[in-house]
């Protein structure tokens, strides 16, 4: 995966606009799970904490 997202940023026409820091997510497998659902779901968790 971080050889695919590394190529992907070298080929992109835009790359000298962005820097790319990958992270790797320490995490037990359920953990892993669970951060991933909140990553995909980040806009609307951070709309129904910031809701007036």
């Amino acid at each position: 995966m971080e050889q695919w997202i590394n190529s992907t940023y070298e080929n992109w026409a835009d790359k000298d606009k962005v820097d790319l820091e990958l992270q790797p997510i320490v995490a037990n497998d359920s953990d892993y799970a669970t951060k991933i659902v909140v990553m995909d779901n980040l806009r609307e968790i951070a709309e129904e904490v910031y809701k007036d």
